[in-house]
């Protein structure tokens, strides 16, 4: 297996999660296939910081009929003619400390970046607190009947990639709820992780003597111009509006960094990119509307916004086209086991081939791994200094562990310090000439992500791994 030249030093690497869009290009990733590897550091605090994130299973979870509607109050039918009508009547604004009625059929109503336009004047997300929003309900089991929504609560959500997005509850009356959980909220509430994760700021020009109730875990957005099929298909059209939760694919995708406004990425448009994010979201290998996991699962991402896994180690899931996965999927998040799933035999690709290539291919979106609640990486403190049971360098802990007990099953002392001094913690930082190197755990922890080191030679770029795959630390 012969090495190739390596296209940027390993400082340059380690440095390139701060860079743009045009840095991201040189630091190349690869899976087991690729020997030239240098791969990040993992990022964020902690294992569920930086990449990781929660995925759920819902693309519309709100357990109410309303989705997207037509803004001009024309009726809309969803997939399912039997399941539900939706018909926008009118919005509400608290103007000047009174009221103003703008109703569909009569008014210019938009939604653009994520608040109102009506009759070409724009309308901030903090002006429509307060805002009431009714619709005509009907389905096969209930007869038309009226739906009215309040906005009880707004702010900015910071999403990835410098965007700020709107996000508001939307409540309704006790009689009219659709969703149990929370407040008369519309929405089902968002996981822990992403409402601990999501930063907000207020926002201006709310009206006077409006009480501002946000809470993030009942978030939803509005999406000016798309639509959304039950398979998961984003569609543009500029007659409609979209009301999203943020415990729904959608409305996650945009807090992710793609609402339908994001800017033009890989020759994908907003829209595009949301359906993308959708289908990630969602664990929708095959574009076809069919989860793969379940609520709150953790997985890890890189894309246009992260250019590091929290753990490297960690196997990967797919890599993402447009429409689903790029390749065939043999390590799903849940980690069940199950048989390889390859789309009907429409998907061929290497997963772990298209992860060495993936800011390069030709219809590659996102990259996915396992979530780090799955791996045996741990942050731990360094070797020469005290702290907590073990160290960071595998070597070194298992030095001084192994004729001093205490220091991994109680606490690294000063005494343990020293001992990792004269440990030899360094055996598998500069090249062996054979294969694998001098301590066991750090071999085959880099053989598990760049098989080469444990098969033909431990050489230099084995060396490098060392630290850049959270394998240990060279001195």
């Amino acid at each position: 297996m012969q090495r190739r030249t390596p296209l940027i030093p390993l400082v340059s690497l380690l440095f390139a999660g701060a860079c743009d869009e045009a840095g991201l290009a040189d630091a190349i990733d690869r899976g087991v296939e690729d020997p030239d590897l240098v791969q990040f550091r993992p990022s964020g605090s902690g294992t569920m910081g930086g990449s990781t994130r929660l995925n759920t299973a819902k693309l519309f979870p709100e357990g109410m009929p309303l989705r997207h509607f037509a803004r001009a109050g024309l009726p809309v039918t969803y997939d399912d003619p039997a399941a539900t009508q939706v018909t926008f009547l009118s919005v509400r604004l608290i103007v000047g400390g009174g009221s103003v009625l703008y109703t569909a059929a009569t008014h210019d109503i938009r939604s653009e970046l994520g608040a109102l336009r009506i009759d070409g004047v724009n309308y901030t997300a903090g002006q429509l607190l307060g805002s009431e929003w009714r619709f005509r309900i009907a389905d096969a089991t209930h007869g038309p009947r009226p739906f009215t929504l309040r906005v009880s609560g707004v702010a900015l959500a910071a999403v990835p990639g410098g965007l700020d997005v709107p996000v508001y509850n939307f409540t309704a009356g006790v009689a009219e709820k659709f969703y149990d959980n929370g407040p008369n909220s519309a929405c089902a509430s968002l996981d822990t992780l992403s409402e601990t994760n999501m930063v907000t700021k207020g926002v201006d020009g709310t009206p006077v003597g409006v009480l501002n109730d946000f809470k993030k875990g009942f978030a939803a957005v509005l999406f000016g111009g798309i639509k959304v099929s039950e398979p998961g298909v984003v569609n543009a059209d500029p007659e409609v509006i979209f009301l999203g939760c943020a415990s729904g694919a959608i409305g996650k995708s945009g807090l992710w960094g793609y609402p339908p406004w994001v800017s033009s990425y890989g020759g994908r448009t907003g829209v595009q990119q949301l359906q993308a994010a959708s289908r990630v979201v969602r664990a929708d290998f095959c574009g076809d509307g069919v989860t793969h996991t379940a609520d709150g699962t953790p997985l890890q991402v890189r894309d246009r916004f992260f250019t590091a896994f929290d753990d490297a180690t960690e196997a990967s899931e797919s890599v993402w086209g447009s429409n689903g996965s790029a390749c065939v999927v043999t390590s799903d998040r849940l980690v069940s086991g199950a048989a390889p799933i390859t789309c009907g035999g429409s998907l061929s690709a290497s997963c772990q081939q298209l992860g060495s290539d993936w800011i390069t291919g030709p219809d590659q979106f996102m990259w996915t791994k396992l979530g780090p609640t799955t791996t045996t990486y741990v942050p731990q403190h360094a070797c020469n200094v005290t702290g907590l049971a073990g160290c960071a360098d595998p070597g070194v802990e298992a030095a001084v562990c192994g004729s001093d007990a205490y220091c991994c099953a109680t606490k690294w002392d000063a005494t343990c310090v020293s001992e990792a001094a004269g440990a030899a913690g360094d055996a598998c930082c500069g090249d062996t000439g054979n294969p694998g190197c001098g301590d066991a755990a750090v071999s085959a922890c880099v053989g598990a992500y760049d098989a080469y080191c444990e098969t033909t030679r431990w050489d230099s770029y084995c060396a490098l791994e060392v630290e850049s795959l959270g394998c240990g630390v060279c001195h």
